[in-house]
């Protein structure tokens, strides 16, 4: 994996404090880190070397991400029944009706990447005239 920029310059301090080229009270304070956290990231660059400065969770998908299954069923049903439904009112039926429990923002989301709603325009409000 390719290091971002923030890994990269933790790993280069890292490998400096191991090179003893910079003491760890310095590379604390050029990561902005505690000691502890700075030695810590020391040792896990010792053991595992660039990886041990890349986050673990980096490349896995999130729990909470909708499937693409379950979103191409809610557009399907959203264009079909709830076409004429404002995001509210769709939330409640599809959870009613198909059992597909939805917040109204992941809907509204959903419903721009499929390109079947666009938000409503705020109109200015223009100055009074005032008559003197």
């Amino acid at each position: 994996m390719k290091l971002e920029a923030c890994e990269q310059r933790r790993y280069n301090v890292a490998t400096s404090i191991i090179e003893e080229r910079m003491t760890v009270a310095q590379g604390a304070e050029a990561l902005k880190k505690s000691e502890r956290q700075t030695r810590r990231i020391v040792n896990r660059v010792r053991k595992e070397g660039e990886k041990g400065v890349i986050h673990k969770s980096r490349g896995i998908p999130s729990p909470r991400k909708f499937s693409q299954e379950l979103t191409e069923k809610i557009i399907e049903h959203v264009k079909s029944e709830y076409h004429d439904f404002n995001l509210p009112h769709t939330c409640e039926k599809l959870e009613e009706r198909q059992q597909i429990r939805v917040s109204r923002e992941k809907l509204r989301q959903i419903k721009i990447e499929a390109g079947i709603y666009t938000p409503a325009k705020v109109k200015k409000n223009s100055p009074q005239k005032t008559e003197t």
